[in-house]
């Protein structure tokens, strides 16, 4: 199946974060019989233009969204990283660990976009 609906910052919804009308945190979901999955994103920096490069179909225009270094200016990858990682911990009690070694956390990213960037991968069923 190949999508067929717009970026998930293209538009807010009632109850997401936005920002002076702007999207800061973009979510989606998928539900079928036997499956739930829920996506979210918070943008630090606005990388959209990603999404017309790997887009089956034309997708609309859509508007800048919020990012978090645009509202906290020299905010860096690790304070956010830190920030969310305590707020989980604090409601799960303590039970989240998080991989502090960025090298490692960069090997993994640099794995996982050379094959989300694969068409073979992403369409593959």
């Amino acid at each position: 199946a190949m999508p067929d609906r717009a970026p998930c910052f293209e538009s807010p919804s009632a109850g997401e974060l936005v920002v002076a009308g702007r999207k800061l945190v973009g979510s989606a979901q998928h539900r079928d019989a036997s499956a739930f999955l829920q996506h979210g994103s918070i943008l630090l920096d606005d990388d959209q233009g990603f999404l017309r490069e790997i887009a089956v179909v034309p997708l609309p225009d859509v508007p800048t969204p919020a990012t978090l270094r645009g509202l906290i200016p020299g905010i860096d990858t690790c304070s956010v990283v830190t920030a969310i990682t305590e707020s989980l911990r604090a409601v799960a009690a303590g039970g989240i660990v998080v991989c502090p070694d960025a090298d490692i956390q960069l090997h993994h990213f640099q794995a996982t976009l050379t094959r989300y960037r694969d068409p073979h991968w992403t369409w593959r069923r």
